[in-house]
């Protein structure tokens, strides 16, 4: 005798089907509006969006204004000379400099210009930080879009710029410092209203930074690496450390130009755990022969009690 089969109620299947389409159409709108959520997220809390190396001419594509649209920042040089400009919504913008400094740079195939966008003020809207040089003198810029149109708040002959409390839960600050002076030269500033206000100095700390003048001193010296140096986590990878004995002292010099940095990690008190630093040195053959190069190495320093030591070692030719 065969079994009959149950026929599906046909409500019951048109009822069943139903509620999985609910189920799926609720499940991509909520996908979807995670992801937003999150994008929204990281443009608002990523402090360094971009830190890029530009030869003689580049465009950079990034929300600039805050109106959740891509802009073009667009580098480019004429007899040499950078010039910087903001196509944004049909519109050219151009970044012009303090006249009392008149330049934003000029090209040098061994000293190109960086450009870092960092949103100091916290609304959404990034900061463009320049760092070029002109007559082998660095020289730095930031520069702020306001009322539709880009300020020149800071400029200088410093060779180090630098962001502290970035991403943590404290007001950013820019930090200008110069590592061939003898006082090194150090300002801080906080970005109220478009505008630098300059704070005082002296209780100011730069974790790690008596590692990282180690650290340029070493890759100047002609000699290797001074295992005297205490500069290193015991944990540092081979790799990291096979780059310092690649560079060839012996048929190579470098000097130190200029250097960015910013912190990375923070404890629950909103001290920095981990900074980022990327120092550029020009590389000239020791006998003189041929053109100068730069190279860019980038270092990665941990807080290890109460020190901050480099655990990791990253190096680029430009």
């Amino acid at each position: 005798m065969n079994a009959k089969i149950p026929r599906i109620n046909k409500k019951f299947y048109y009822c069943l089907v139903s509620c999985l389409l609910i189920t799926l159409i609720g499940l991509l709108i909520s996908i979807f509006y995670m992801l937003r959520s999150q994008n929204k997220k990281d443009i608002s809390e990523q402090a360094v969006a971009t830190n890029s190396l530009v030869s003689n001419e580049k465009a950079i594509k990034k929300d600039l204004n805050g109106d959740g649209k891509d802009d073009i920042l667009y580098i480019s040089t004429k007899n040499n000379k950078y010039y910087i400009e903001v196509h944004s919504s049909g519109k050219t913008l151009f970044l012009d400099p303090d006249k009392k400094i008149g330049t934003v740079g000029m090209y040098s195939s061994f000293w190109p210009m960086n450009i870092a966008l960092v949103d100091l003020s916290r609304d959404k809207i990034p900061e463009i930080l320049v760092q070029s040089s002109q007559d082998k003198v660095p020289i730095q810029h930031v520069f702020s879009y306001v009322n539709g149109e880009y300020k020149d708040v800071y400029f200088g002959s410093n060779n180090v710029l630098g962001i502290l409390d970035s991403k943590n839960n404290k007001t950013p600050k820019l930090i200008s410092m110069n590592l061939k002076s003898q006082d090194m030269n150090v300002s801080q500033y906080i970005l109220i209203r478009d505008t630098f206000k300059k704070v005082s100095s002296e209780t100011l700390n730069i974790p790690g930074l008596q590692n990282v003048l180690l650290f340029i001193d070493t890759i100047e010296s002609s000699g290797e690496l001074d295992s005297t140096y205490d500069i290193f986590t015991a944990d540092i990878d081979k790799d990291s450390m096979s780059l310092i004995w690649k560079l060839d002292k012996k048929n190579y010099i470098y000097e130190f130009q200029d250097a960015f940095f910013t912190d990375s990690k923070w404890d629950e008190q909103g001290l920095p755990t981990e900074l980022q630093w990327t120092l550029n040195f020009k590389k000239v053959i020791a006998q003189g022969i041929g053109d100068p190069s730069q190279i860019k190495i980038k270092i990665n320093l941990m807080k290890e009690g109460p020190k901050f030591n480099i655990n990791s070692i990253k190096v680029q030719k430009n």
